[in-house]
């Protein structure tokens, strides 16, 4: 008996980042609620650094949008930064 391959999947991405005033994020996922599923599918590639700056890794992804999105919360006596979080669907994720 062979193996074959099959049809691939791909997870989703998760990324989180401090909130910032950039409206892009906000934007994008405003076309998806807009129905504007052409413009909102787009490409785009995920770099790591090192500490010196220099880049370790890449990965590209394709056709992604934002499904999910959501904003920490706030305590008053603390003193935490407000984190956004977005998951992102795509078809493909591949190295650079």
């Amino acid at each position: 008996m062979k193996k074959l391959p099959g049809a691939r999947k791909w997870g989703d991405l998760t990324l989180k980042r401090g909130r910032t005033d950039n409206k892009a994020l906000w934007d994008w996922i405003k076309s998806v609620q807009d129905g504007n599923m052409p413009a909102a599918r787009k490409n785009g590639s995920i770099t790591l650094f090192d500490y010196a700056h220099g880049e370790v890794s890449r990965f590209n992804f394709i056709n992604a949008w934002p499904s999910k999105v959501s904003v920490g919360s706030l305590n008053a006596g603390g003193n935490d930064i407000l984190l956004e979080e977005v998951t992102l669907v795509h078809e493909g994720l591949s190295p650079a």
